[in-house]
């Protein structure tokens, strides 16, 4: 797995804050060594990790909003080292830019901004940061408008999110992932240590930014088709054989398409998971809003459900259902692809194929193809309102 830079819609002002997880083509991406995989058998642990403000490039993102283009800055990637054929690591043993457990200094009273992406490749990362607010200012590159105080952030694998954290009195906070079911039948993943937050030194006086920059907006214009998609496994061959991972009960096929559509055009998705496992599905060149989630277990907090967040990675709940809207941008068409953020999924065939056509010459501009206006306010604010229903999973997962 590595970290590069995805083609980012047309519309957005700004390009990403931090680049899109994609896997690099291999037999089997699973089995590919992760980041600092390479690293010494005994990852380095408890050092001080690096300040990357002036070691990382990151465009121009945040940089020149005022009260966020003076902070330190750090860009943070979750991933898991193989545990190797002499089994001197520990397996599964999670780092943090290939460091084991680091600590991360900070100042009393300091805001700095933080970027963390999950490069792990089927494990969801629910990250806290042990007696402080994360004030988030963008999720999978794209940036909001507001600050959005949480207390944790859910990062599915190939999430990416963006926050600002103001440290408060001086001592040792843990940098944790809350222990999570994402539907697997050994249950919960438990709970990880991944870094400490260590707060010392002069105290400071920092203000948060009250406001960001203008966020992208869906084009306004008509949704001009809706689509169901099935995702799911079966064992055709009985109870002890293979499992088989679909995409609308199809296996890839690289010569078929599951999908056209036009680029230009705006269309809604359901996407049905017939499964137990969350799926996170991840969309290739075109983001997404989500509309409507259905299947979120009763009483879990972890799940973001604003419909104005744009996503290229989220989850379908176990035998749930996710409505995405989505916008294809009109400077890309051609072959492209979605599929399950879950890598041994992707690998054996969790991905559906994609062709966009060119856009119909009507001799009038689309949408897109400069940054779009905004909408009126009272259009913005009286839009569909999003509808979430919870459900309590059964013992084998259902809803």
């Amino acid at each position: 797995m590595a970290i590069r830079t995805d083609g980012r819609p047309g519309f957005l002002k700004r390009r990403a804050p931090l680049p899109s997880v994609d896997s690099i083509p291999a037999p089997r991406t699973a089995d590919r060594e992760l980041p600092g995989a390479a690293a010494p058998a005994d990852p380095p642990s408890g050092e001080r990790l690096q300040d990357t403000r002036e070691a990382h490039s990151v465009g121009d993102g945040f940089d020149d909003v005022p009260g966020i283009a003076d902070l330190r800055h750090r860009t943070i990637v979750i991933d898991r080292l193989s545990p190797g054929d002499d089994g001197a690591i520990p397996d599964p043993t999670y780092t943090v830019n290939g460091q084991f457990q680091p600590e991360i200094d900070i100042q009393p009273g300091e805001i700095q901004r933080w970027r963390i992406a999950n490069a792990e490749p089927d494990r969801a990362m629910w990250l806290h940061v042990e007696g402080h607010t994360l004030h988030q200012i963008g999720q999978d590159g794209f940036p909001f408008t507001l600050l959005r105080p949480v207390t944790s952030i859910m990062l599915s694998p190939g999430n990416r999110a963006e926050f600002l954290i103001r440290a408060t009195r001086s001592g040792r906070y843990r940098v944790h992932a809350e222990s999570y079911d994402q539907g697997h039948p050994g249950g919960a993943r438990p709970a990880v240590e991944l870094a400490t937050m260590v707060v010392s030194g002069r105290p400071v006086v920092s203000r948060l930014p009250r406001q960001l920059d203008e966020g992208p907006q869906m084009p306004i214009g008509p949704v001009v088709r809706s689509r169901t998609l099935h995702f799911g496994r079966d064992t055709p061959g009985g109870k002890w054989a293979a499992t088989r991972i679909t995409v609308d009960g199809r296996e890839l096929d690289a010569d078929w398409f599951h999908h056209e559509v036009t680029a230009g055009t705006v269309e809604e998705w359901t996407l049905i998971n017939d499964d137990v496992f969350q799926h996170p599905i991840h969309t290739h060149v075109n983001p997404f809003q989500v509309v409507d989630v259905q299947g979120i277990p009763a009483g879990d907090p972890s799940w973001q459900t604003d419909p104005d967040i744009w996503w290229d990675t989220y989850r379908i709940p176990s035998n749930g259902q996710l409505t995405i809207r989505m916008y294809f941008r009109p400077d890309v068409t051609g072959k492209t692809v979605y599929h399950c953020r879950i890598l041994p999924h992707e690998d054996n065939g969790m991905i559906g194929t994609l062709l966009i056509q060119p856009p119909a010459d009507t001799g009038e501009p689309l949408p897109g193809s400069s940054p779009p206006r905004q909408a009126p306010r009272e259009s913005r604010s009286s839009r569909r309102a999003l509808s979430i229903s919870t459900a309590t999973a059964g013992s084998d997962g259902s809803t």
